[in-house]
């Protein structure tokens, strides 16, 4: 009987040896949070753009015509720091607000966002719906994550790590001349920035596009 205490006191001995050791084997390591990194989000970076009108048949033509983008600074609200974008209000127009001189927006967990919680980009998300208004009588707009790492070329160069953020207007009425469908979109490349802005008027069949000429930018 001795000799089966003995025992079965060994076996306790060596089960929690086991089972201490296996926890000390746990990786500890904290998962990190998805960042935004399409986006460079520092005060003092910039990226200067050319201006090129796009026609019906793809052909793009410049004036040599130019405007910027800058991070001016920061600003805390609802206590979140956001940081202070300037520049042209044909960047700044999103589907969220109306044309404005600038815009706030800080990194949430992979979601590129202003101060009203809006997402601009999103790291990971090519499968939501971001944003969308529905007008039955006129147009609609959608707006999702697309064409992710595909090859952008611009006039600073080439790149391959992209991902863009497109709006798809939906014209109901079968008179519309350049319709059913027109996208608008922004087109960001990894650690670099915006690299290229698509817009468009109701009106004239025309495309506008800023493509990146050249920046500054530190992560």
């Amino acid at each position: 009987m001795k000799n089966v205490v003995v025992s079965a006191t060994m076996v306790a001995i060596v089960l929690f040896a086991c089972k201490k050791d296996n926890t000390q084997n746990i990786d500890s390591t904290p998962i990190p949070e998805p960042k935004v990194s399409m986006m460079p989000l520092k005060e003092g970076n910039y990226w200067v753009y050319q201006r090129f009108t796009v026609d019906t048949n793809g052909v793009a033509t410049t004036n040599g015509q130019t405007d910027s983008l800058y991070i001016s600074g920061k600003e805390v609200i609802h206590g979140d720091t956001f940081y202070v974008v300037d520049g042209s209000n044909y960047f700044l127009f999103t589907p969220y607000q109306q044309q404005s001189q600038k815009a706030y927006l800080r990194d949430s967990l992979g979601y590129l966002v202003d101060e009203t919680g809006n997402i601009y980009y999103s790291e990971n998300n090519y499968t939501d719906t971001l944003w969308s208004q529905i007008d039955t009588s006129y147009v609609s707009r959608y707006t999702f994550m697309a064409y992710k790492d595909s090859s952008v070329t611009v006039p600073v160069g080439t790149f391959n790590q992209t991902g863009t953020l497109l709006t798809t207007a939906i014209f109901h009425n079968p008179a519309y001349p350049w319709g059913p469908r027109r996208d608008s979109y922004y087109t960001y490349a990894k650690n670099v920035g915006l690299i290229k802005r698509r817009l468009f008027y109701s009106t004239p069949p025309d495309y506008i596009e800023f493509r990146l000429l050249r920046y500054s930018v530190s992560p």
